[in-house]
């Protein structure tokens, strides 16, 4: 069964230029994701590019944890986390061959952000998920700057983390163009750092996530932004 995706996902199309994959909802016997990767209850399938949602786990899921929210709210929330896969393989292409313990913290730090960005609602229902993940999910902390020890910026001579970082930002330019600006940086970052482990990833975006953030910024702008 394919379903169209939540307007999480037209975020990702309208403001990323994503190419929304096929969502498929199955049942536990069609389910083709491994179900002791971390990250049961979805997939992204490369070589089918197609995002698989296993109905049976979400449900599972919310029971055992005792998840204090509805299951259409999981279950979108594991649906972007998934289509945020697919954009970075739209986006890497042939480099898309990333370290599992790089790839799911940054994209469930962007399924954290776009959440903070354009559903708010949503953040206490992300946090209760991923507090039973396997830890390295749980490094998208790190990236935002909720916990120690964070991604520190060297920004106006002051070390700050992103999300300080961030919120500067939002003084002066819309979420739209620093949302697009942000994403676009942390994909070149990923290209640089292909196959490499979590601490080369993290020194990569502490030594170039400023020079590379700015030169996309000053393309976005020259580009008229970002409209929705």
């Amino acid at each position: 069964m394919i379903e169209k995706a939540v307007d999480l996902i037209e975020t990702l199309e309208f403001v990323l230029d994503y190419k929304r994959v096929p969502e498929c909802l199955v049942k536990e016997k069609d389910c083709p994701c491994p179900p002791n990767d971390g990250d049961p209850m979805g997939c992204y399938v490369p070589e089918e590019r197609k995002v698989y949602i296993c109905i049976d786990r979400i449900k599972n899921f919310i029971k055992e944890y005792e998840i204090k929210c509805d299951y259409e709210m999981v279950r979108n929330i594991v649906s972007l986390h998934e289509h945020i896969h697919a954009y970075f393989h739209q986006k890497l292409g042939q480099f898309y061959n990333l370290n599992n313990h790089v790839e799911e913290p940054v994209t469930e730090f962007l399924t954290f952000y776009t959440i903070f960005s354009y559903k708010q609602e949503y953040i206490n229902c992300f946090l209760q998920i991923n507090k039973h993940l396997l830890r390295h999910y749980q490094y998208w902390e790190f990236i935002w700057g909720k916990s120690s020890p964070y991604i520190t910026l060297t920004y106006n001579n002051e070390h700050i983390s992103i999300k300080d970082f961030v919120s500067e930002l939002l003084r002066s330019y819309n979420k739209e163009v620093v949302f697009k600006t942000l994403v676009e940086t942390i994909v070149i970052i990923l290209k640089h750092t292909v196959g490499k482990d979590w601490n080369t990833f993290r020194k990569e975006m502490e030594f170039s996530f400023l020079k590379v953030f700015n030169i996309n910024l000053k393309i976005s702008l020259l580009e008229g932004g970002v409209k929705l």
